[in-house]
C-alpha cells in the first residue's frame, strides 16, 4: 500500500471501518557486472505510479477535484571493490529520486533539480515534485596479523529524498559509524568497540536539528578451566534543537 500524502483527500472506509488502501504499479530493473561477494557494479531503476483502482478510489472519494496520482522514479548505482585476499573492502551506493505527489499538477518552467539531478530528471518539474539523493559508503579491513577488524560507514539522506519503498525514512541526515574488534590468545580474549554520530538538519537547519552520539565497549574472556566473563559499557547521548541555535532537549 502507498502512503496518502494528500491531507485534503478523505478516503472511503471499508465495511470493517478501516480506511481503503491505495496500491501502485511498480517496475524495477537491475543490471550488474561482477560477482556478488567480490568486486561488482550494479545499475538499478524503479518506476512506481498509482494503479487503476487507486485512481478510481481517489475520484470517488472527491469527485469535485482531479485525483492526485503519485509517481516515483528512482535511479541507483551501487559498487563494491575487494582486494584479492578479501582483507580490504570498499562498497557504496547512491540513489536519486524524483517523487511527484500529483502527476496532474502544473509544470513550472525553469524549475530545475540541483546539481547532477538536473541531468537525470531534466529542468522541468511539476509543482508537486521533489528531487533529491541519498547515499552510503562503507569500508572494512581485516588485519590478520593483529587479529583485528575495522569497519567504517558514512550515510547521507537529502531533505527531499522520498521513495515508495522506504516509509518513515529519516531525511536531511548525515550519519557516521565505525567499529573495531580485536582478539588475543586464539580468540579467548576479545575487545569490541562501536561508535557513531548522526545529525539531522544538516541541509535545512532552520527547520530544527538533532544530534545522536553513541559509544559501546565490550570485553569477553573464555579462559581455559575458568568461567567465561563478559563486560560491557554503552552511552547514548541525544540533543535536539529548534530552528536557530536554541537548545531545547538533551538526553544522556
Amino acid at each position: 500500500p502507498r502512503e496518502n500524502l494528500d491531507p485534503g483527500a478523505v478516503l472511503p472506509a471499508q465495511p470493517d471501518g478501516s480506511p481503503v488502501e491505495l496500491f501502485q504499479d511498480l517496475v524495477a530493473l537491475r543490471v550488474g557486472y561482477g560477482r556478488r561477494e567480490k568486486s561488482h557494479l550494479v545499475l538499478s531503476g524503479l518506476h512506481a505510479r498509482d494503479d487503476r483502482s487507486a485512481r478510481a478510489i481517489l475520484t470517488v472519494a472527491d469527485p469535485s477535484r482531479p485525483a492526485a496520482e503519485q509517481e516515483n522514479w528512482v535511479l541507483g548505482l551501487a559498487g563494491r571493490s575487494r582486494n584479492r585476499d578479501g582483507s580490504v573492502l570498499l562498497d557504496g551506493d547512491v540513489q536519486a529520486s524524483l517523487f511527484t505527489g500529483d502527476r496532474g499538477g502544473a509544470e513550472v518552467e525553469g524549475r530545475s533539480a540541483p546539481g547532477a539531478l538536473r541531468l537525470l530528471f531534466g529542468d522541468r518539474l511539476g509543482e508537486n515534485s521533489v528531487a533529491d539523493w541519498a547515499g552510503n559508503l562503507r569500508a572494512l579491513a581485516d588485519v590478520a596479523r593483529w587479529r583485528a577488524r575495522w569497519t567504517s560507514g558514512l550515510r547521507f539522506v537529502g531533505p527531499g529524498y522520498r521513495t515508495v519503498g522506504a516509509r518513515g525514512l529519516r531525511r536531511d541526515l548525515l550519519e557516521y559509524e565505525g567499529s573495531w574488534d580485536q582478539s588475543w590468545g586464539g580468540r579467548r580474549v576479545a575487545l569490541a568497540s562501536q561508535w557513531g554520530i548522526g545529525r539531522t538538519g544538516v541541509v535545512l537547519p532552520q527547520t530544527g536539528s538533532s544530534t545522536i552520539r553513541r559509544l559501546g565497549l565490550r570485553a569477553t574472556g573464555r579462559p581455559s578451566r575458568l568461567p567465561a566473563f563478559e563486560l560491557g559499557y554503552s552511552i547514548h547521548d541525544q540533543e535536539q534543537q529548534a530552528g536557530g541555535d536554541e537548545r531545547v532537549l538533551e538526553r544522556k
